[in-house]
């Protein structure tokens, strides 16, 4: 994640908080910070993505469910930084359940 970070011209000294803040907001245990990503679990390798793709302001996002699986604290981290994008202009937040694809009843959306 730091080196995302510095290529889009964070400072040196800048990097690595932002890193670990990131990880921590978003349930990365602390023990694997330093780890290679591609020995995480599945979940693991989910909060990583996440945090990596959040760290940076995005033209366009595809989430599928990113709330899913997720505990009450990151949950509400991720759908404070998502709103946080819609608010300064970074899109909108449409859906479409399973069920309107299929042509069933509609049914809420959390």
């Amino acid at each position: 994640m730091a080196v995302r970070l510095r290529r889009a011209g964070t400072a040196a000294d800048q990097t690595k908080d932002a890193a670990q803040r990131w990880f921590a907001a978003n349930g990365v245990k602390r023990d694997l910070w330093r780890a290679c990503p591609t020995t995480f679990s599945g979940g693991e390798q989910q909060k990583v993505n996440l945090a990596r793709t959040l760290i940076l302001r995005q033209r366009l996002l595809l989430l599928d469910e990113p709330t899913a699986s997720r505990d009450a604290g990151v949950r509400a981290v991720l759908i404070r930084r998502l709103a946080h994008l819609k608010a300064s202009g970074g899109g909108d937040d449409r859906g479409v359940s399973p069920s309107r694809r299929c042509g069933g009843a509609d049914r809420p959306r959390n």
